[in-house]
C-alpha cells in the first residue's frame, strides 16, 4: 500500500469521532498485517462495514451506500460505485445465474482471493482500491474527530455531491 507522511492536522481529536478513527486505525493495521492475500481482502470488507456503521452491524447492501457517497463525485459514479462494491460481494451471473462475487466464492465457495483474482497485478490493483475506499472514510472522520457521532452523522448525511 502507498504510505505517506502525516501532518499534525491529519491526527484524530478526541471526541468520539476521533475515538472511532483511533480504533480504525487500529483496524487498518491488522488489516495491513494481515497474513494472506485472502485475509487482506476479507478484512478490507469488515473494515469498510465498521467505517460505514462503526456503533452495529449492517449489511453491505447499506454500506456500499455510505461508502460511495464518500468517494463520488457525480451520480453515474455513485452507480458504478454501487455495481463494484455488489461485483465484490455477492454479485451473481445475469446469464448463468453463476455467483462471480468475489466475497461470496472466498466465504461460501471457499475460494482464495488468488483464484478469484489470478493476477498479482489485479490483486494488488484491487487491494489499493480498497485501500482507497478505506483512506476517504479515515481522512473524512480525522476531520470531524472532535464531533460526537451523531453530530457526525449529520455532517456525512451532506456527502451527496452527486446530487447537486
Amino acid at each position: 500500500m502507498p504510505l505517506e507522511d502525516l501532518e499534525e492536522s491529519g491526527f484524530p481529536k478526541d471526541g468520539e469521532v476521533g475515538h472511532i478513527v483511533n480504533h480504525a486505525l487500529f483496524l487498518y493495521t491488522e488489516m495491513l498485517e494481515a497474513n494472506s492475500p485472502t485475509a487482506f481482502f476479507i478484512q478490507s470488507l469488515a473494515f469498510l462495514e465498521f467505517l460505514a456503521f462503526p456503533d452495529e452491524y449492517t449489511g453491505f447492501e447499506k454500506v456500499k451506500k455510505v461508502i460511495a457517497r464518500y468517494v463520488a463525485k457525480k451520480r453515474r459514479e455513485y452507480d458504478k460505485l454501487l455495481d463494484r462494491f455488489f461485483e465484490l460481494t455477492g454479485k451473481k451471473d445475469k446469464d448463468s445465474k453463476r455467483i462471480i462475487g468475489y466475497r461470496t466464492r472466498i466465504i461460501h465457495m471457499g475460494e482464495r482471493i488468488d483464484d478469484v483474482v489470478p493476477n498479482e497485478q489485479d490483486r494488488k490493483q484491487l487491494f489499493v482500491e480498497l485501500d482507497g475506499y478505506v483512506r476517504s472514510v479515515i481522512d473524512h472522520m480525522v476531520k470531524y474527530s472532535e464531533m460526537t457521532f451523531d453530530e457526525y452523522l449529520l455532517v456525512r448525511e451532506q456527502l451527496r455531491p452527486y446530487e447537486a
